[in-house]
């Protein structure tokens, strides 16, 4: 039999000329070489160059833009760029840009005399919050004075927490945990009866890092707290304190039902190498969480107590490699 080719009809043909051809312009224009850019605008053109004089760490130059560009944005990024650099010569014009127009500005500047952590920025940190009316940066000044450091920051903090915002009084309170500063803790104390749990469990973080067992009523009255994570810091903290009373309210808190709870007392009852309590925390071996399983194991090991051994060697079959590590360590250090 002889084979024929079949026609093509005229209209299909002019569908693949007409596709042939609109894929060759878009060809065209992919591999055509790029026209003319526009020029950039003078904004872009500013931050490139901050970032090129972050770069080469000029500090001078990014002085200079923060306090004389026109433009907030710029000045911001300059503020910003000091702050990831860190050298305390950048503390004049940071302190001086705390009085910038911008509220945005005087933020960035507050953090980035945080960051910097030169304590003599302190002074210009204190008066700016003195006078300061924008939330944002007040905020930023409060964090900006906790990473800074100083003992001058205590009664503006204190002041702080007293604030009719939720934000600054939880702003204060983290401060005060960075500057771990004992006149803070009758402040933080009184801020354990705040309406707000994201005050109370920042009041009990900054107890526990200051260390200090004036804390300690205050820790006892958030470890009854309504909210888990406030609880849970407050059982952290009242082993970081040192409160060795509080054996029975550690105890108690190994059945709370939040996780988080029990795994900090745990750890507390370690830290205070509470041995009379020690066999409370047996039962936490068998815990549903492995985190409460390590913790319980680990702290068993610091206490000491040899009753325990028979317990951990039967966690050596747990199915966390992080609980048997810890149980195996535990028995080396009971055993000696």
């Amino acid at each position: 039999m002889r084979l024929t080719h079949a026609r093509v009809p005229q209209d299909a043909r002019n569908s693949r000329v007409l596709a042939a051809a609109l894929v060759a312009t878009i060809l065209a224009a992919i591999l055509a070489p790029p026209a003319h850019a526009a020029a950039p605008s003078p904004q872009v053109t500013r931050i490139r160059t901050i970032t090129d004089r972050e770069a080469r760490r000029d500090t001078t130059e990014l002085g200079h833009w923060l306090l004389t560009d026109g433009n907030a944005a710029a000045r911001s990024a300059a503020a910003v760029a000091l702050g990831r650099i860190q050298n305390r010569g950048s503390v004049p014009a940071l302190s001086r840009a705390l009085n910038d127009r911008s509220p945005e500005v005087r933020r960035e500047a507050a953090f980035a005399l945080g960051l910097v952590g030169d304590t003599t920025a302190a002074p210009a940190l204190i008066r700016r919050l003195g006078a300061e009316t924008d939330p944002h940066a007040r905020d930023a000044l409060i964090t900006g004075l906790g990473l800074a450091g100083g003992k001058s920051a205590g009664p503006s903090l204190a002041r702080s927490m007293q604030s009719k915002r939720v934000a600054e009084r939880g702003a204060a309170a983290l401060a005060a945990a960075r500057l771990k500063d004992s006149t803070l803790v009758t402040p933080l104390s009184a801020a354990a009866r705040d309406v707000s749990p994201d005050v109370r469990w920042r009041v009990a973080y900054a107890l526990g890092r200051i260390g200090d067992r004036a804390g300690a009523p205050a820790l006892r009255t958030l470890s009854t707290d309504k909210v888990d994570l406030v609880r849970a810091m407050a059982a952290r903290a009242i082993g970081d304190v040192g409160d060795s009373t509080a054996g029975a309210r550690l105890v108690s808190m190994l059945g709370d039902p939040a996780w988080r709870v029990r795994v900090n007392a745990a750890h507390a009852m370690g830290v205070l190498k509470a041995r009379k309590d020690a066999r409370s925390l047996l039962p936490l071996l068998a815990d549903p969480s492995a985190h409460v399983r390590w913790e319980a194991a680990a702290s068993l090991g610091i206490v000491g107590d040899s009753t325990a051994i028979p317990r951990l060697q039967a966690v050596l079959d747990d199915s966390s490699t992080g609980v048997i590590h810890a149980a195996a360590t535990s028995m080396l250090q009971i055993q000696g």
